[in-house]
């Protein structure tokens, strides 16, 4: 985006979410993955992660799934999100992660926000997700935008993982 100031155009230096390009993405993608299994702590084997990395897009895949990353202005990756179906009209969000240098800037709502309204277009009507209890921005933003506690609490490492889910029809689109 280009903004003027005065007689001078400036740039938008803020990171632009759009649908990740495979296969050009796909080595990105992978490398912004393995930050985001780092980051949380918790190994993500018992996820079937290493499948998931291997057939990227996968699960993903739109219509009915979705992988969205925020390119800087170089056109670096510097987060992303991920939707996948979950049955009887169930979508999961998967993998919100955005990298150290990129937080702070409101770019985790942002990519909330975008994966929520892919998950409208593909007509689902809920939208479920795990989050680890160590995470309290993150549960704190999924509270702002409607999340509830969802079904029972599990172990996954040393974090408890906490369930939560949004009814679409409860929330209208932000924007």
């Amino acid at each position: 985006m280009i903004s003027t100031t005065g007689r001078k155009a400036v740039r938008d230096a803020s990171p632009r979410i759009e649908p990740a390009r495979f296969p050009k993405d796909t080595e990105a993608v992978r490398a912004l993955f393995r930050e985001y299994e780092s980051a949380a702590g918790v190994p993500a084997c018992f996820q079937g992660f290493e499948h998931e990395l291997a057939e990227l897009p996968g699960v993903y895949e739109p219509p009915a799934g979705a992988l969205l990353v925020a390119r800087d202005a170089g056109g670096a990756l510097v987060g992303c999100v991920a939707l996948k179906p979950a049955g009887d009209g169930t979508a999961e969000i998967k993998r919100l992660f955005i990298r150290a240098p990129a937080r702070g800037q409101g770019l985790g709502r942002r990519l909330a926000l975008s994966a929520l309204e892919a998950a409208r277009s593909a007509r689902y009507r809920r939208v479920v997700l795990e989050t680890h209890g160590s995470m309290q921005a993150a549960q704190a933003l999924l509270r702002e935008l409607g999340f509830k506690p969802h079904g029972a609490k599990k172990k996954g490492g040393d974090a408890a993982v906490i369930r939560m889910a949004l009814n679409l029809a409860d929330t209208k689109p932000e924007g």
